[in-house]
């Protein structure tokens, strides 16, 4: 039997034992009221799949439930409500199962939500732990959030791909994605801790073991949440050249070239300093630190024009639609990724002037 969803979370069951045609044995369908899908999901009608539970299927919903689902009918044992779209959150991610936790996250960083990992008890439907991806007041980390008006609240650090677990150590690897608001880093100086990063988690508790910041502070919204995959051997491959140890984590965002760390603590805390404060000086060094974006098709790089910046992180190098995937026995790491440039034009606006117009 072969278990998929569609966008609006509704669940197929498929009989593809004949081997020439499947037969859908039973639809699941969560009544998802679409009404605000448009407004609420930032990039559109998404869901990554489903995992399986005993004798359950564990599924989610756009609107922010979860459900367990009879595997051999299609009926409803329990829901549960975990995202809250009045707030601009949303699920799309596959629930992870260890032993008898769902783990799930909430999207909508583009729309100031403050992003969290979620556990649910699978024998009783409630709730186990919540960590918050943007640290609160009085937490490690929360310091990084320099703008002195609480933006940590509406900070981003959204999670919408399911996390990697490994077995040997007890660990959960999530990757976040961006902080908000996504372009324009004035308004949150620091490093925003713990957006574009990868947290190591205690499956039982959700308390977080380690982090490191991916791109602090990025300007854009294009790095989002990395995709994170556990190696078990040294390896090279031939589309993403990385080496490491067991046990060990490779993290891919809009790069290529993913990055190999080590699950020692000690070996991934990273703080690295803010932007320059001034719009010219943070523009010019971005432009300074990254290649142009190469064309399409001529391969010529971007010349950079005053006044705009090009979206160099998007540029080129964009993987985080769908999840990499590594192949043990080739030692191969499998990036889907797309090639586009964008970019983005700064206009100073004369705030009151703003303001007597009103």
């Amino acid at each position: 039997m072969m278990y998929v969803t569609d966008g609006w979370g509704r669940v197929y069951a498929i009989d593809v034992s004949a081997g020439t045609k499947g037969a859908v044995r039973w639809r699941f369908d969560p009544q998802i009221d679409r009404a605000w899908a448009g407004d609420v999901a930032c990039c559109g009608i998404n869901n990554r799949g489903v995992a399986l539970w005993k004798d359950k299927i564990i599924s989610i919903a756009l609107d922010g439930r979860m459900f367990a689902i009879n595997k051999a009918t299609g009926e409803k044992v329990w829901e549960r409500k975990i995202a809250d779209p009045a707030v601009a959150e949303t699920i799309t991610l596959a629930p992870l199962v260890i032993r008898d936790i769902a783990i799930v996250g909430a999207a909508g960083g583009e729309y100031g939500i403050r992003g969290y990992i979620d556990a649910t008890d699978l024998n009783t439907g409630q709730p186990l732990w919540r960590t918050y991806t943007i640290p609160g007041a009085g937490e490690p980390g929360n310091e990084t959030w320099k703008d002195g008006r609480e933006r940590w609240k509406h900070g981003g650090g959204s999670v919408w791909e399911t996390a990697t677990y490994d077995a040997e150590s007890d660990t959960i690897y999530q990757g976040v994605g961006n902080a908000g608001p996504d372009y324009d880093v004035e308004y949150r100086p620091g490093d925003n801790k713990w957006a574009s990063s990868v947290l190591a988690l205690s499956p039982s508790d959700g308390k977080i073991k380690w982090a490191s910041s991916i791109r602090p502070t990025i300007l854009t919204t294009s790095t989002r949440s990395p995709s994170i995959r556990s190696s078990t051997a040294r390896s090279t491959g031939k589309i993403a050249s990385w080496s490491c140890t067991r046990p060990a984590t490779a993290s891919t965002t809009h790069s290529i070239a993913p990055t190999a760390r080590s699950c020692s603590a000690s070996n991934m805390s990273t703080s690295r300093p803010g932007p320059p404060a001034r719009s010219e000086d943070r523009q010019a060094a971005q432009l300074r630190s990254q290649q142009g974006c190469a064309g399409l098709h001529a391969r010529q790089p971007w010349a950079a024009r005053p006044g705009r910046i090009e979206d160099l992180h998007l540029a080129c190098r964009w993987q985080e639609l769908a999840a990499a995937s590594y192949n043990p026995e080739l030692n191969l790491l499998y990036l889907p990724t797309i090639e586009g440039c964008d970019s983005i034009t700064t206009i100073e606006q004369n705030t009151s002037r703003t303001r007597a117009a009103r």
